[in-house]
């Protein structure tokens, strides 16, 4: 069990967060607003490391009125440790790496949100087992 290949996580840090609302958002309609929420994942591989880039794109708009626009990019660096095949580190970068550092995307945006004077914004959790499946149809 010892010899067996893993990624040791080294740190997270926050790349980029930008968010906006807008100054005149009708709350009466704001529970009716379309939640968007676009997923982006980079991977950096180096000899002993990886470095996983989440990016979250959020956006809720009511009937084309943009109330709250939001990018945040997070960063985690894993030491790959043991032999690895390409397939496990690549189904690490886009399944394991995205769903340990989603977390902190979701904390982020739900933090930012409050302080803003709105509702609180809460991503659903994501299964990201399910995302690198549908990928893989359609490639």
């Amino acid at each position: 069990m010892e010899n067996q290949p893993k990624f040791k996580l080294i740190d997270i840090v926050l790349l980029e967060c930008s968010f906006k609302r807008n100054a005149f958002i009708d709350f009466q309609t704001y529970n009716e607003a379309k939640n968007n929420l676009h997923l982006n994942v980079e991977k950096q591989l180096f000899d002993t490391q990886i470095q996983v880039v989440l990016t979250a794109d959020i956006s809720i708009d009511y009937e084309q009125v943009i109330y709250v626009e939001s990018k945040i990019s997070i960063a985690a660096r894993f030491e790959k440790v043991g032999e690895m095949t390409e397939q496990l580190v690549d189904n690490f970068c886009n399944i394991s790496a995205p769903a340990i550092i989603f977390p902190f995307i979701r904390e982020a945006i739900a933090s930012i949100s409050v302080k803003a004077g709105i509702p609180t914004i809460l991503i659903q959790p994501i299964n990201f087992v399910e995302i690198a499946n549908q990928k893989t149809e359609m490639q």
